[in-house]
């Protein structure tokens, strides 16, 4: 028998299995590399998709109702080719698509479109001070309406929407006024008077042009009732209980603290539809990123409560009752009406998350979803 022959076989079954493992191992390499010139396309179109996404924030930021969105926008080698803005209530939903020769990504962002009721320290049509109140306002305050002074000492950067009157009290600071100013006998002015008309009564500063604040948004109670909440069905909240979310009672509200620091953590509402007594001291835990919003139709801060951190939102009235001799609230009072009883109030703005010091009513826009999607072709 022919050896050779015997050897043939083999040798020529090695030499195909060489050859199909070659020809694999060419076009795995060949996939690998259509797969990795397909992924970096695919980034690459990610980020356009990412940019149409900012450009249309950019936008919504300046104005909150915008939605004519883009179309084939150059950029780059590729090309944003749509942008879509979508308005449903307080909800905006922003489609943007990008691609890169042929490959494309897409983005779906939905936002909540959040009110900013606070840019001042305080926003009032009527501000109270009764005798024997000490208010040091650290911070912007702005008064809707005429204002008038006859008891307690008021240490403020006041600007005023309409005509002052100075009847007694004490008067620190400075004040701005679109209307006349007049100082009786009894008042003590150690500030700087500005009006838009005349100052009588004391030395001040008349016929300068007094440029009001944009005012805030006023209080909407029924947004905040429209949110995913907590029901409270008791009539008192301890505030250690308390996390992220929106808590919502169904009519008056006590507010409590089974410790002496009383502190709050996360992102916190509590919604009245009635009066709300802070009986506790509102602490965050971390300053940077825990918020807490009160908002009723009345809010009642009691005499013991000494340290207040926190935006309170009341339909009709902020009743900060006397008694303590010092206390500190730190963040926004926004009311109709804003009563101040016996004591030393130092009353300064908090840059809460969220809460930013704007110079016109905004909308923060807050991102609920981010999706990305990849179109292949």
């Amino acid at each position: 028998m022919d050896s050779r022959g015997f050897i043939l076989f083999p040798t020529v079954m090695l030499v195909i299995l060489v050859l199909v493992i070659g020809l694999a191992t060419l076009e795995l390499a060949g996939t690998e590399v259509k797969l990795s010139g397909n992924h970096k396309l695919a980034l690459e179109a990610l980020y356009l998709a990412e940019a149409g996404v900012q450009m249309a924030l950019h936008m919504l930021e300046r104005d909150p109702a915008w939605q004519q969105g883009y179309r084939n926008y150059p950029l780059g080698r590729g090309v944003i080719k749509t942008v879509t803005v979508t308005h449903e209530g307080n909800l905006v939903t922003i489609e943007s698509q990008g691609e890169v020769l042929g490959v494309g990504r897409r983005i779906r962002v939905q936002l909540e479109k959040v009110p900013v009721p606070f840019t001042h320290v305080i926003e009032t049509n009527s501000l109270d001070l009764r005798p024997g109140a000490m208010v040091m306002v650290e911070g912007d305050a702005v008064h809707f309406g005429d204002f008038a002074l006859a008891h307690g000492e008021l240490d403020a950067l006041l600007t005023v929407e309409g005509s002052v009157r100075l009847a007694g009290g004490r008067f620190k600071g400075a004040m701005a006024a679109t209307g006349a100013i007049t100082v009786y006998p009894d008042a003590q002015v150690e500030g700087t008077l500005i009006s838009a008309k005349e100052v009588s009564g004391v030395e001040g500063y008349a016929g300068v042009p007094v440029i009001l604040p944009a005012g805030s948004l006023p209080p909407d109670l029924h947004w905040y009732y429209q949110q995913p909440r907590f029901p409270v069905e008791e009539p008192v909240l301890d505030l250690g209980e308390l996390s992220s979310g929106f808590y919502i009672a169904g009519g008056d509200l006590t507010l409590v603290g089974q410790n002496p620091v009383s502190n709050y953590q996360g992102s916190v509402a509590v919604v009245v539809p009635g009066t709300l007594f802070v009986h506790c001291n509102l602490i965050p835990e971390n300053p940077e990123l825990d918020t807490l919003v009160l908002a009723a139709e009345r809010i009642v801060v009691s005499p013991w409560v000494t340290d207040c951190a926190g935006i309170f939102l009341a339909a009709e009235e902020i009743q900060i009752e006397g008694g303590t001799l010092s206390r500190k609230l730190a963040g926004s009072l926004v009311a109709p009406r804003i009563s101040i009883g016996p004591g030393q109030v130092t009353l300064s703005y908090y840059p809460f998350p969220g809460a930013h010091l704007v110079k016109q009513p905004q909308m923060l826009l807050q991102v609920n979803k981010w999706q990305e999607i990849m179109l292949m072709k």
